[in-house]
């Protein structure tokens, strides 16, 4: 099955960064971009998903998932 992730096996996960290209180092620029002007995690986070134009959560999992701080 395509795109699902088994946990039992690590080579079959999907490496996230690889398959996004340079949109999560992309987004995690911006966002500690955001964090050096003062804006705190949430306000961060939210101005990142509004700059490149996807949902909140999305980049919320990848600041806790990838360790932004």
């Amino acid at each position: 099955m395509k795109g699902t992730r088994r946990l039992d096996n690590p080579e079959t996960t999907r490496d996230i960064k690889h398959d996004s290209g340079n949109f999560i180092e992309r987004a995690k620029q911006i966002y500690l971009d955001k964090r050096a002007e003062g804006l705190k995690r949430h306000k961060a986070i939210q101005a990142t998903a509004d700059k490149l134009n996807c949902g909140y959560m999305r980049i919320y999992n990848w600041q806790v998932r990838f360790q932004w701080e």
